[in-house]
């Protein structure tokens, strides 16, 4: 029930979530830098800077509310569109103070490096999970041989890796 009236409490807790993952996957120092680009180029293209910020609020409040467990991975478009802002401020500084030219460049750099060996551990742990594979061997034992699996779609997604990578049934 993806905008299912929530509590205060509800939504309060993921605005908090959601504060604490965006602001941590930009290290801290992204937020200031995205909030002087969204200024920025709302002042200056007021149209399409106003849709951008809509765009943005709209699909972090929809996911805010969202019931679903992954909500924090839904917000794609919302990372795209901040960090847009952020090439946009740390590019205004570098006009405004061409002194900060190589630390606002190196600030660029660094952020998606750090966020790549931020999230390494666990990606590389995940990749060693075995849940999916205790999942395809318990369906593969109760399921007949011809079944129709009508399922959600992180289930289908597992099925269907076993039916089309492993070529089980």
């Amino acid at each position: 029930e993806p905008l299912a009236a929530r509590s205060f409490g509800f939504v309060a807790r993921r605005m908090l979530e959601h504060l604490t993952i965006f602001s941590g996957n930009y290290f801290w120092i992204g937020v200031p830098l995205g909030l002087l680009g969204l200024y920025l180029f709302v002042q200056r293209e007021l149209a399409f800077g106003g849709y951008l910020a809509g765009v943005f609020v709209i699909q972090m409040g929809y996911f805010t509310v969202f019931g679903a467990d992954d909500y924090y991975t839904m917000v794609v478009l919302s990372y795209a569109i901040f960090s847009f802002w952020i090439v946009y401020g740390v590019v205004w500084l570098i006009s405004e103070y061409p002194k900060l030219q190589v630390p606002a460049i190196t600030v660029l750099a660094v952020i998606p490096l750090m966020q790549v060996f931020q999230q390494l551990p666990d990606r590389i742990n995940a990749t060693r999970a075995s849940m999916a594979q205790r999942f395809i061997d318990q369906s593969s034992s109760v399921l007949p041989e011809n079944a129709l699996v009508i399922s959600g779609w992180q289930e289908f997604t597992v099925l269907e890796y076993a039916q089309e990578i492993q070529g089980r049934r």
